[in-house]
Formats: C-alpha cells, sequence, structure tokens
C-alpha cells in the first residue's frame, strides 16, 4: 500500500467537477475577464481556507474575533482540470499538456488584476451579514462619495507541478471563504461548453435569478452594457451580444433563456431588456448512476466497496482499513481513483486483489504509459457490466472528493504529522548551531538527556503545541548565543 510522496497539490481539489459556487456579489459587477479567466475564477474558489495578512493559516472565528482584515488561500489543482478538458474535447495527450501550460499562463495574467467593478451597496450589505462589519471602514464603504469598487482577485500565484497555489486578496476572501447565503451554483460541465466570454455572463446571471425563483426578471440597457462592459447601443447589443450568447445557451446548456427589448417614447427607445429564463431536467442515468444525485447514499456505497477491497489488500504484517484505503486512492496523481476500483474489482476476491493493487501503482509510477487509466482498462479481456458505472465521467469526477470526506480523518493527522516534522527540523537546526553551553542548557529547559529521542516521540505524539513552545525557547538561545556563533561561523 505504500506509495510515492503526497502531491505538493492539495488532493481536496481533485476532480471536483461537478459544482460550483459564487457569490451573487460578483455576478453583479462589472465583468473584465475573459472565458477562460472565468473558468478558472469558478474552478479555484471551490476550496479556500483564511489566512492572515501575513501570510499564515488560521481560523475564521478567531479573525472574525480579533476584527482582523485576512487573504485566502487555495490548491488549484490545473492538471486536473486539463485532463478533463480534454477528455471531454477528445484532445490528444499533447494537447492536453499544452492546455494546461495555457491554463497556468492564465492564472498568472490574473495577478493584480482588476476583473470586478463591485457597486458599493451590494459589497457593504454582503460584508455586514457575514460578520465583517469591522471591514466596512477599512474600505471606505462609508463614505457617501464612493460608487464602487475595482477589486483585483488574486495577488500572488505558485506555479507547481500540478497546479498553482492562489493567494486571494483581502477584498475578495471575505466573499469566497464561506457559502451561507447569496450564492450561484453551477455545473462545470455546462460552464466549459460555452465558448464565449459573453455567454458565460449571461449564464450566470440565468443562474443567479433561477436560484432566486425568478423565471422573469428585466435588466435596465445601462446597467446590462455595464455588467458585460461593452459601449454597443441598444439594437447591437441584441444583435452582436443577446442573441448569440442566448443560442449558445440554449444549445449546450440545460438553461433556456429568451429575450425581448423594452421600448419607451416615440422612437421606441430600447431602455432595457426582460428575459425570461426556465431549466429543464438534466438526464439522469439508472441504476448505481443515478446515485451521484445523492451523495449520502453514493457515499455509502462506495464505503462499502472499499470495505470489500481493503479486507482483500490486508496482510498479517499490513493490516488496511477502508479509510486507508481511500486515502491511498487519493494519492494517486495518475491514475484516476474510480479506474483504479474499476480494475480492483475484476479481480477474484483475496490474494489476486493484492497483486492488482501493485499492478496499478506500477502503472502510476511508469512515465513510459502514457495514458494510464486507458492502459488499465485494455487489460480487462471481459468487462464486467455492473462495475460500468465507475468509468461514467460524472463517476470518476465525484469519486475523489467523496474520498476526501471518508479519510478526512486520515488526511488532517497526515497534515499534522507534516506540520511536527517540519517544527522537529526547524528546532535541530538551531540546536546544532548552538555552542555546547547553549545545548546544555537546552536539555535543562527540555528536561531530557537525549534531546532527538525525546522530540521524536512528540512528532510521534503529534504534539504540535509543545513543538512551537520548544521552538520558540530555542529561538531565544539562539538569540543568547548569536554573537558566539556568529564568530564560530566566521
Amino acid at each position: 500500500m505504500k506509495q510515492k510522496g503526497q502531491n505538493q497539490i492539495s488532493i481536496g481539489l481533485r476532480h471536483r467537477h461537478l459544482k460550483l459556487r459564487e457569490p451573487n456579489v460578483f455576478i453583479e459587477a462589472k465583468q473584465k475577464m475573459s472565458r477562460e479567466e472565468m473558468i478558472l475564477w469558478l474552478y479555484s474558489i471551490l476550496s479556500v481556507q483564511p489566512i492572515t495578512l501575513e501570510g499564515k493559516e488560521s481560523g475564521l472565528e478567531e479573525l472574525i474575533k480579533a476584527e482582523k482584515p485576512f487573504k485566502a488561500v487555495a490548491r488549484v489543482n490545473l492538471r486536473s482540470l486539463a485532463k478533463y478538458i480534454g477528455e471531454k474535447r477528445q484532445l490528444s495527450s499533447k494537447a492536453t499538456y499544452r492546455h494546461f501550460d495555457y491554463l497556468r499562463e492564465v492564472i498568472l495574467k490574473l495577478v493584480e488584476k482588476v476583473v470586478f467593478e463591485i457597486p458599493k451597496e451590494p459589497y457593504k450589505k454582503v460584508l455586514e451579514e457575514f460578520g465583517f462589519s469591522y471591514l466596512v471602514k477599512r474600505y471606505h464603504l462609508d463614505n457617501e462619495k464612493l460608487k464602487a469598487i475595482g477589486v483585483a482577485t488574486i495577488e500572488k500565484a505558485e506555479l507547481w507541478e500540478d497546479g498553482v497555489i492562489v493567494y486571494f486578496t483581502e477584498y475578495v476572501a471575505p466573499l469566497i471563504v464561506q457559502f451561507k447565503k447569496w450564492f450561484t451554483t453551477y455545473h462545470l460541465d455546462e460552464i466549459i461548453e460555452l465558448e464565449s466570454r459573453y455567454s458565460l455572463i449571461l449564464y450566470r446571471i440565468a443562474r443567479e435569478n433561477l436560484g432566486l425563483k425568478r423565471e422573469e426578471f428585466t435588466i435596465p440597457l445601462e446597467e446590462l452594457k455595464w455588467r458585460f462592459d461593452t459601449r454597443l447601443k441598444g439594437n447591437e447589443i441584441k444583435a452582436k451580444i443577446l442573441n448569440p450568447a442566448i443560442e449558445e445557451i440554449n444549445k449546450k446548456t440545460s438553461v433556456r433563456i429568451e429575450v425581448e427589448p423594452i421600448r419607451r417614447g416615440r422612437g421606441g427607445k430600447i431602455v432595457a431588456y426582460r428575459f425570461k429564463v426556465k431549466e429543464i431536467p438534466r438526464p439522469k442515468p439508472h441504476g448505481e448512476l443515478s446515485l451521484i444525485f445523492d451523495q449520502q447514499e453514493f457515499k455509502k456505497k462506495l464505503e462499502e466497496l472499499l470495505k470489500e477491497l481493503a479486507n482483500d489488500l490486508s496482510t498479517e504484517e499490513e493490516p488496511v482499513n477502508y479509510q486507508e484505503l481511500a486515502y491511498a486512492l487519493l494519492r494517486f496523481e495518475r491514475v484516476n481513483p474510480a479506474v483504479a476500483i474499476w480494475f480492483l474489482l475484476h479481480y477474484p476476491k483475496g490474494e489476486a486483489r493484492f497483486f492488482a493493487w501493485k499492478h496499478i501503482s506500477l502503472t502510476e509510477r511508469d512515465p513510459s504509459i502514457k495514458h494510464p487509466d486507458r492502459f488499465l482498462k485494455s487489460l480487462i479481456q471481459a468487462p464486467k457490466e455492473e462495475y460500468s458505472w465507475l468509468l461514467d465521467q460524472r463517476v470518476k469526477d465525484l469519486v475523489p472528493s467523496l474520498l476526501e470526506e471518508i479519510a478526512k480523518e486520515l488526511i488532517e493527522k497526515q497534515q499534522k504529522r507534516q506540520k511536527a516534522q517540519e517544527l522537529y527540523r526547524e528546532i535541530i537546526s538551531y540546536v546544532r548551531l548552538l555552542p555546547l553551553a547553549g545545548k546544555r542548557e537546552f536539555a535543562l529547559l527540555v528536561e531530557e538527556d537525549d534531546i532527538k529521542e525525546f522530540l521524536n516521540r512528540l512528532v510521534e505524539n503529534l504534539d504540535i503545541p509543545k513543538l512551537e513552545e520548544i521552538l520558540q525557547k530555542t529561538k531565544e538561545l539562539y538569540e543568547k548565543y548569536k554573537d558566539e556563533i556568529d564568530d564560530w561561523l566566521l
């Protein structure tokens, strides 16, 4: 069950392609993004964590209680998104890889770029409603002369092997760290189908109104021009923006839109547009696939399979429970976990499945196998119909996020272990520099003779508070003996 090191980009974001969420305040803002920028904006805010202005992790409640402004961070697996788009568009592996590079370039272009112009009042209302009233003064939202705020969403982006770590600005963070209300949900498979920037804007507007139970709504012409960031006139907007966008949305998504101009005055000048929207049911699959529309039931089904497989993969020396199996599946970077489960189920119960797991692990590590999922499927000469639902793209998208829920306790424990090991290494790096007198003083402080053994016990017990306390004492000792250390180094 041992695998290579954990992927640097959080496994929590892998393949979460079914649903995206966006605060309504951004939908109602002036849009200054391209189509690709919009998709990456929506994808990157799937799972966001608050951090202090200095970049340290912090709980949201603590920040609100202390009335501190904050930023946010998200680990975005762009390789996973590129692979999803590649499969959907039937791109070659080379084209998919190029698309991954392209997505990284798009993210970098968003850094410090003003992409939204948000009216003051809606922005202020959301901050106050969500418990961030203390930020109203900081952002000058009480000033009557202030009308809107130009917002850059991303402050910094770090490029990693499989994607990016995105740092969001403090103006955006309060709106995306929690989704209590006033947000809209989209289907990513529909978002990706839309080729036009205007189609994406209108689709989001339609989805927002459907979520608010409004099947008919009116937008004044000037507001529409403002939202679309265009200077086109009334008739031109309908011909060049609305009609093409509506045609594409009606053809490629489950949303249906009709539009008609509202005219005033003798010349019949267009002053607004009235929209009628409705949603047609998305086709639901039968059998096990129907469970993806009830995630709790789907999770139960997945747990049953994992328990069966974990029993077969266990040995006397290394027993495996279903949560550990979920965690191991999540650590695959190239093999989709649903495909791995499908492959295992085709082998007879017992020892055969242990060797099947070894085969999956070798496939994962072999760079000469360009398409691991396709390769594993080719090895099964007589695929069983009863397991075919695991190869459905919607299932392949959903399984990793459910595995993360199942393995949540283990993931948190692993994160604590990594934190403890980092603290251990930092303490040791300081201790090594201390002169003999400093080392003796350190031993007296921790009341232990064998320093490494003592620290290893703390790491094993995941006693992070104690390690942090010792690190602070070590730094103080370092400062105390700094002159001696500097002389020695010279």
